[in-house]
């Protein structure tokens, strides 16, 4: 019958019998068929092409399916639609013909015919990583994140900061922490992660900056305290100014207590003989002794003392360190004498 029947009666004639081989014969390749040689007369045959479509996903024919959804492209479809068979392309490119190439391409077409399509964006972010494509990947991650809700913007801005420093360059993650700064202003620890860029990248100004703000933030004197002297360091090791190091480890002073404090005192001591100031010096020394006791403390006021003698020309403050020194020695003596024989030369 089919052979004989007219043009207009053989797309039914095909339509039946396609679902008589795949409906009542379990035959979906057969029924497959007759959908393709209706296509081939008539592309735009949406009920032929379901059909089609359906099938060859059944029979597992991912080449056939490719072919069939390159046909429908080639059709005038609304672009909601085309956006739908695009991202379903892609799918089978990248799922079981192993192309993910290809399958980009589809999806960055599905996106521009529906931009707000979230899951070809999806998709096209795993295909660009999968490719270790990483400038691209930020891109999706960027305009994921604009048409996200606060919170999921905050972790997509997180997860691209992570990205850009391990697969690019720390410096690359100054953007995203950027953004996340203005999500967060009142965050002191991505200030911390900002001056740990500038660090690294070598903009120590920047990152002294980044410290400071970091300090306004800081919720005690504890945290102020050790981020003044996280200042010191950076400036006398990598700015290389030894007399603003000295105010930073002062305004830490003011903060610190205990344990910190004898140890910004003992920098301070350093950094005093470093730059020759012996007056500044012997300020330190005088409040290093207030909370030692011995042999710490009779090391301490020998030093005071030859100060005192020595640089100062004060052997009058000089006399009770010296004496206090020589009650408490346990060298024998030649240190004391050594000392002795300075104070009587000054």
């Amino acid at each position: 019958r089919l052979f004989y029947a007219a043009e207009d009666e053989t797309v039914a004639l095909r339509l039946r019998l396609a679902r008589l081989h795949a409906d009542l014969r379990d035959e979906p390749a057969e029924a497959l068929g007759h959908l393709e040689l209706i296509l081939d007369e008539l592309p735009q045959h949406r009920d032929a092409l379901d059909r089609a479509l359906e099938l060859a996903q059944r029979i597992h024919d991912p080449a056939r399916l490719l072919a069939l959804l390159d046909r429908a492209l080639e059709t005038p479809l609304p672009s909601e639609e085309r956006a739908r068979f695009l991202e379903r392309r892609g799918d089978l490119l990248a799922r079981e013909l192993g192309q993910p190439e290809q399958a980009t391409l589809s999806y960055r077409e599905s996106i521009r015919f529906d931009p707000g399509g979230r899951s070809a964006r999806h998709a096209l972010r795993e295909q660009l990583t999968q490719l270790e494509r990483w400038p691209a990947v930020l891109d999706c991650l960027f305009v994921e994140a604009n048409e996200s809700p606060p919170a999921r913007r905050i972790e997509l801005f997180e997860q691209a900061a992570a990205l850009a420093s391990e697969h690019i360059s720390i410096d690359a993650a100054l953007p995203w922490l950027t953004r996340l700064r203005e999500a967060r202003p009142d965050d002191p620890g991505l200030l911390a992660r900002v001056a740990d860029v500038h660090r690294r990248a070598g903009r120590f100004e920047a990152a002294l900056g980044a410290l400071e703000e970091q300090i306004e933030l800081a919720p005690d004197d504890e945290a102020r305290c050790d981020l003044h002297s996280e200042r010191a360091g950076l400036l006398e090791r990598d700015l290389h100014a030894p007399g603003r190091a000295v105010h930073a480890y002062q305004q830490a002073l003011e903060l610190a207590s205990g344990s910190r404090r004898e140890a910004i005192l003992v920098e301070l001591d350093r950094l005093t003989t470093l730059l020759g100031r012996p007056h500044e010096r012997a300020e330190i020394l005088e409040a290093r002794l207030e909370t030692a006791s011995g042999e710490a403390a009779s090391e301490l006021r020998r030093s005071l003392a030859t100060l005192y003698c020595v640089e100062l020309a004060r052997p009058v403050e000089a006399l009770p360190h010296l004496e206090a020194h020589l009650e408490t020695a346990q060298d024998g003596g030649q240190k004391e004498m050594d000392a002795l024989a300075a104070f009587d030369a000054a």
